[in-house]
């Protein structure tokens, strides 16, 4: 439980550093207005990119796939 807290800090943590356009006194922003040409007519922003990955991170964190989803249930069995 102390880990996914951790982890959901830190995730907030990056989601409100993302916020910010700038990281201080320069000009250039946190994530540049560049984009990914997939095919002739077809092109990602990074900024798409970077806010895709963030919200499949929080969709990771709160969901996790790789928790246990069975239940163990003990009986006595008879000692004779």
């Amino acid at each position: 439980m102390k880990g996914r807290l951790t982890a959901i800090a830190l995730l907030l943590g990056g989601v409100m550093l993302t916020g910010c356009s700038s990281t201080g006194g320069g000009s250039s922003p946190l994530i540049p207005d560049k984009a990914i040409q997939l095919t002739a007519g077809t092109s990602i922003s990074l900024s798409t990119l970077a806010s895709a990955a963030m919200l499949g991170a929080a969709v990771y964190v709160i969901y996790d796939p790789l928790a246990p989803n069975w239940e163990i249930e003990e009986t006595r069995l008879n000692d004779s």
